[in-house]
C-alpha cells in the first residue's frame, strides 16, 4: 500500500482524498493544510465546479501539519500529492 501526504486542502486535495479512499493500492497517511479547521477534519467550506461538496473527515489515524515543510520532512509517506495551486507546484515539488 502506497502512503500518500496531501500538500493543500482545497478542492483537488478534497478530490484527491475521496479517490485515496476507494483505492486498493494507496491510503492518504498525512496532510498539510495551513487552515486551522481543515486541520481538524472540517472540509465542509471546499467547494468546486464538478464532483461533490467538502465534508467532515476523521482525522485519526493521521499525521496532521501545519506546515509544508513538516509533511515533507515526515518519514511515514511514500508520495507527495502536491494539491497546492498551481504557481506552488514547482517550488514544492523542489522543497520535496
Amino acid at each position: 500500500m502506497v502512503r500518500v501526504g496531501l500538500a493543500g486542502i482545497g478542492f483537488m486535495g478534497w478530490i484527491h482524498q475521496l479517490a485515496y479512499r476507494r483505492s486498493k493500492h494507496a491510503t492518504m497517511a498525512a496532510f498539510y493544510s495551513r487552515d486551522p479547521k481543515k486541520r481538524t477534519g472540517d472540509w465542509r467550506g471546499i467547494q468546486g465546479n464538478f464532483g461533490p461538496p467538502g465534508d467532515h473527515i476523521p482525522v485519526e489515524g493521521l499525521e496532521v501539519f501545519s506546515t509544508l515543510e513538516e509533511l515533507v520532512r515526515y518519514n511515514g509517506i511514500d508520495v507527495l500529492d502536491i494539491c497546492l495551486p498551481p504557481h506552488l507546484h514547482a517550488s514544492t515539488a523542489i522543497l520535496a
